[in-house]
């Protein structure tokens, strides 16, 4: 093995340049889930940057009303195995909570977008008004033979771009259980989570995403050190078309569905300030850092 590259001596400036880049990327307008969406939706209606906020007058927004019918048929109300709330607000029986904060109400009672429009009403594929709770399992090691950072990465089944394994929290489970579960659905792999990191909860620009109902994520950060990583051989699968272990660089970084993408930076930079690591392993990491700040 290489040598060690003590966590202490590390690029402070840089740290600091990239710490100000990702904090302002994050407060960045929501993108995707105005100029995106699934192949079922409607098209949807147009939002600039500058009608994003509900705050904004737009008396021209009128959208389309979209509610897919996976998830009329799999209202909790009427399918025994339901995992969708009722169309009828007023028949929800448990009460809506936000990673983002108080969540606000329209004249119809019905919960916004806390990031603001985004061209569609209703709730689309999502089964829950307001957040949809969804988990990730950022799961890293250092390959032994190269000295890069790898995570193990999905191709989505629905749009084909890569992801983190992961999914909706179901019924009353802990994120823990959700991604433990989710982990072993997509990649055929049975681990204890217990002690991943969770680095990351709030708001994803998915292009599912509605006025009415949309994703907030929870990710956490397990790294494998070599003994424990060794056996560890992702298999894709449900939603998964393929699985593997994949070396983090600013392509693969910026093809992660959603904004992904902003997540995979904010573990790598908390990687990188917290753990000692070969050179090739810091300078690769660097590297990734000084690709967006050009």
């Amino acid at each position: 093995m290489e040598k060690i590259e003590n966590k202490d001596n590390l690029n402070i400036e840089l740290i600091k340049d990239f710490e100000i880049y990702l904090e302002n990327k994050f407060k960045e307008p929501h993108k995707k889930c105005r100029h995106e969406k699934h192949v079922s939706y409607p098209d949807r209606f147009s939002v600039s940057d500058e009608q994003i906020s509900w705050s904004t007058p737009y008396p021209e927004y009128n959208p389309s009303y979209f509610l897919h019918d996976d998830v009329i048929n799999n209202d909790i109300t009427i399918c025994e195995n339901g995992w969708a709330d009722p169309e009828d607000i007023t028949k929800i029986n448990h009460k809506l909570k936000s990673l983002e904060g108080e969540i606000k109400f329209n004249e119809l009672n019905q919960p916004i977008n806390p990031k603001g429009r985004t061209g569609i009403k209703g709730r689309g594929l999502l089964g829950k008004w307001g957040p949809n709770l969804a988990v990730d399992a950022v799961i890293t090691r250092i390959n032994k033979d190269s000295g890069l950072l790898e995570v193990i990465l999905i191709e989505r089944s629905d749009n084909g771009e890569p992801a983190f394994p992961g999914g909706m929290v179901d019924g009353n489970e802990l994120t823990k259980e959700s991604r433990e579960r989710e982990l072993e659905e997509e990649c055929k792999l049975k681990m204890d989570l217990s002690n991943a990191d969770e680095f990351f909860s709030g708001y994803i620009d998915d292009f599912r995403n509605t006025d009415n109902a949309w994703i907030e994520g929870v990710a956490g950060h397990l790294h494998l050190d070599e003994k424990n990583s060794e056996n560890v051989i992702p298999i894709g699968s449900d939603d998964a078309k393929t699985a593997k272990w994949v070396a983090l660089d600013n392509k693969i970084i910026d093809r992660l569905t959603a904004n992904i993408n902003l997540v995979a930076l904010k573990m790598i930079l908390k990687f990188y300030k917290k753990n000692t690591m070969p050179n090739s392993t810091k300078t690769q990491l660097e590297d990734i850092f000084k690709q967006y700040l050009k």
